[in-house]
């Protein structure tokens, strides 16, 4: 027996009543509970809705609907890290790897061959700094539109916090106070001074993938899998 209009509305309010406050997850659920509902009352046409919704919800655990959060929160986690954490190791496999080399070559001539660390550190540490503020400002923005969603929530924590997790200003720190100093370089070792290209290679690309990859996966994917939420 397939359920009115009404009745998906009520579910739509139970669903609520138990705090699942995410759009994307309201619908997983009131399909699942129509779905059991429908299924009761085919075997026994005599049970209205209600009994039929109360036996449903029975099934769960006594903490409700909070596993069931806490899975689709991990899934959703588990989605995300994976589809831009293999995007992003494809830089370090051919052909993506020559890019990446380049780009440390650059960084390495660069740091062996000026008369200042601060014609490298101050002018990056900058363009880092002024990136993640743009990066917050577009995150608040984009939030305050799809906090709706735990599907963008989980993008949000996952992917959009990979330059959160890989700044380049913690190594920035300890050189900073030392920009002033022309002889800074000789301090460093070439081995380090390689580390450091390789480092600051890696924001880079981490700093590209966050503002311009990544996002268009997010906005491909609540086209094709939100769409009909009218929200994406």
């Amino acid at each position: 027996m397939e359920l009115s209009s009404a009745e998906i509305q009520k579910l739509f309010t139970f669903v609520r009543s138990k705090y699942v406050r995410h759009v994307d997850v309201q619908h997983e659920l009131v399909d699942h509970l129509a779905s059991s509902i429908e299924e009761i009352r085919s075997h026994d046409p005599k049970i209205t809705f209600d009994q039929a919704l109360r036996q449903t919800y029975s099934k769960f655990p006594i903490t409700g609907f909070t596993n069931y959060i806490a899975e689709a929160t991990t899934a959703m986690n588990k989605y995300w890290t994976r589809r831009t954490g293999s995007y992003f190791l494809k830089f370090f496999t051919f052909p993506k790897i020559i890019l990446t080399i380049c780009l440390v070559s650059i960084f390495y001539f660069i740091l062996t061959n000026v008369n200042s660390m601060g014609y490298v550190i101050i002018p990056t540490v900058v363009v880092v700094i002024f990136a993640s503020l743009i990066s917050a400002y577009n995150k608040l923005t984009f939030t305050k539109k799809y906090k709706e969603l735990l599907f963008v929530q989980s993008y949000i924590g996952s992917a959009g916090g990979i330059v959160s997790n890989y700044l380049l200003i913690p190594t920035y720190v300890d050189i900073l106070f030392k920009v002033l100093d022309s002889n800074v370089l000789k301090i460093y070792a070439e081995w380090q001074l390689l580390f450091l290209a390789i480092y600051m290679s890696i924001g880079i690309i981490a700093l590209y993938c966050s503002h311009y990859v990544f996002p268009q996966f997010l906005k491909e994917d609540l086209e094709a899998k939100y769409n009909h939420l009218k929200i994406a």
